[in-house]
């Protein structure tokens, strides 16, 4: 699309800090509600994240590039956490090592 390199970098910046606060932020609701929520509000935000991404050509400002890679960082944290939960400590490998 015409963009830097800079530019490439910051919007994956943006979208790996969105699903690491997503993260944190679906385990905390998945405790008060239920894992199906919070699985199907991930599963949402990465449908209209995509979708913005898809809709997207040279002439767009780098803001709506950025809150379509926010909304897929979304949906990243939210749609994984429900699966991580489900998981036993013995076959979840080095990231459940206390």
């Amino acid at each position: 699309m015409g963009r830097t390199p800079t530019t490439t970098g910051i919007v994956i910046a943006v979208l790996s800090v969105a699903w690491a606060t997503a993260s944190v932020v679906a385990g905390r609701l998945m405790v008060r509600t239920s894992y199906r929520l919070t699985g199907a509000l991930g599963a949402l935000a990465l449908i209209f994240g995509c979708a913005i991404l898809i809709a997207l050509d040279e002439s767009n400002s780098l803001t709506l590039v950025n809150g379509g890679a926010v909304l897929i960082g979304i949906g990243m944290g939210f749609a994984t956490q429900p699966s991580w939960s489900r998981c036993r400590p013995a076959s979840a490998g080095a990231s459940a090592a206390r």
